[in-house]
């Protein structure tokens, strides 16, 4: 029985089965193959093989799209959900009357993201330009799912050190966190004077900051939407959007060379219409032509140096070609940006690994639970990559991983 063999199968039974029935059924398969190579002693090929039986899963799961937010169960124009928390101060207190006439700054944070002590910070210094009393900050803790006498002293601590006068809360057991759907810490959202949410963003990049600082002038009406630079989509020129379109379309239904010739007609109709690159660039890196791949992203960088995707892409393709040391670097310089991004974390680890560095490989790797969940389609690609390196334990690991996200961002 070799590995083509068994894809095959895979995919014909692909075909007769739902989503959730599939994976049950091919993970069932997966341990019954197990079983029948360790009795005819062919057992060191399974790693191999489950890899591969991975792959496909996980491609067919990832067909199902996905829509990132701040907190899935917030509605920007709704009141968030309602809360009693207890805060460090010892009192109860609820959301209701937290928030009934006054704008509000609700943050999610902890102690460990070093990302929540500047958002404390700044929303400290915000409130002190604004003048006190402008607005409220309601910091609500999400240290740990049991919260511990050394972490209220940690909490404390933080606070005394940011200059924050928020009233903090702990939400011991993460109920709260959970009731919101929060996705990353720290994040935040803005809550006007009605009670509705007028705003959210997960984690606190560098080059976001100035979004919070204007979605709280515009919830006190000291600016208003037209004062505010919106930096508008881009408008594609000489019909490039269409050709786009079309060549998503084509990719889309697997008809990639067609696609290409459309992608690359939307470019030549506009070289500044940078998503016909960047899916230029998935479709050259799916088919090994790396310099190729390199040379899209690299000019959607260069377009727009704040395209993080561009960004990872760029990384992820100087890690597949094997530079090791430069995709340490581009990978760090990520995660210095964007130091709550799971994605970037984890292909430092990799590059980290690639290079013999095991200490420095196990510490990043150990981080990236606390981070901002990547999607299932980075842990899919850097399953490729630990799968290019020879490394299938690591493949293995990543593609379960991308088959466990693909399945939470279904349910969504």
């Amino acid at each position: 029985m070799n590995e083509k063999y068994i894809l095959t199968i895979a995919l014909k039974v692909s075909s007769f089965f739902t989503l959730k029935t599939l994976t049950f059924t091919l993970w069932v398969i997966i341990y019954i193959i197990a079983f029948i190579m360790k009795r005819n002693n062919i057992f060191r090929h399974f790693r191999r093989v489950l890899a591969a039986i991975t792959f496909v899963l996980v491609a067919l799961v990832l067909a199902t799209p996905t829509i990132p937010a701040a907190f899935k169960k917030v509605a920007i124009g709704e009141p968030p959900p309602p809360f009693t928390l207890r805060g460090i101060d010892g009192g109860d207190h609820s959301s209701g009357d937290l928030l009934a006439g006054k704008v509000t700054v609700v943050l999610f944070w902890a102690t460990w993201s070093p990302r929540s002590l500047e958002t404390l910070e700044d929303l400290a210094s915000l409130s002190e330009s604004l003048g006190p009393g402008s607005f409220q900050t309601v910091a609500i803790n999400a240290e740990h799912p049991e919260i511990t006498r050394g972490d209220m002293e940690k909490i404390k601590a933080a606070v005394k050190d940011a200059g924050s006068q928020a009233l903090v809360l702990v939400d011991d057991g993460l109920t709260v966190f959970s009731d919101y759907g929060t996705m990353a810490l720290p994040s935040m959202l803005v809550v006007d004077k009605r009670g509705k949410v007028t705003f959210a963003m997960a984690g606190y990049p560098t080059t976001m900051r100035s979004d919070l600082t204007e979605a709280v002038k515009l919830a006190l009406g000291l600016v208003t939407e037209k004062e505010i630079e919106v930096v508008e989509e881009y408008v594609p020129k000489n019909h490039a959007l269409m050709y786009y379109n079309m060549g998503k379309r084509l990719y889309q239904k697997g008809q990639e060379e067609k696609a290409e010739a459309q992608l690359l007609q939307s470019v030549e109709r506009d070289p500044d219409f940078i998503r016909p690159r960047l899916l230029l660039g998935v479709y050259y890196k799916k088919t090994g032509r790396g310099e190729e791949a390199l040379k899209e992203f690299e000019k959607v960088k260069e377009l727009d140096p704040r395209d993080k995707e561009a960004g990872y892409q760029v990384a992820a393709v100087t890690l597949r070609s094997e530079r090791f040391s430069e995709a340490e670097l581009l990978f760090q310089e990520l995660l210095e940006e964007y130091p709550e991004r799971e994605e970037f974390a984890l292909g430092l680890a990799l590059a980290h690994k690639y290079q013999g560095h095991e200490g420095e490989y196990r510490k990043v790797r150990d981080r990236t639970a606390d981070l901002y969940p990547a999607e299932a389609r980075y842990y899919y690609d850097l399953g490729g990559v630990a799968e290019a390196a020879d490394d299938l334990s690591e493949a293995v690991v990543l593609y379960r991983g991308a088959l466990e996200k693909a399945f939470e961002e279904s349910r969504r």
